[in-house]
């Protein structure tokens, strides 16, 4: 990536490459920004337009459960609400 101190933009959801019709930082004008990112050496994206060609980019095989997800998994797992357990305890409270 070349990164431009200088260059300024407000960020809408119309200018995404997403789908998605709403973005978070709508209307935030932000300074710094990539000028050029390149990929396996080819110029992948020039000011915000793609120039990349289908098929050019190469998957990268990775295991299902990875690191992250099985501390997630884990995390999930201590803090999920569990029921009181009252055995023990009068049916009076007393």
């Amino acid at each position: 990536m070349v990164w431009d101190p200088e260059k300024e933009k407000t960020i809408g959801a119309a200018d995404q490459q997403s789908s998605i019709d709403y973005n978070v930082f709508e209307g935030k004008h932000v300074k710094g920004l990539p000028r050029f990112t390149l990929s396996r050496g080819q110029v992948a994206v020039h000011d915000g337009e793609i120039r990349t060609e289908e098929g050019h980019g190469k998957f990268v095989e990775r295991s299902p459960n990875a690191t992250v997800n099985r501390a997630l998994s884990q995390w999930k797992d201590l803090t999920a609400p569990r029921p009181v357990s009252r055995t023990g305890i009068p049916a009076s409270g007393v």
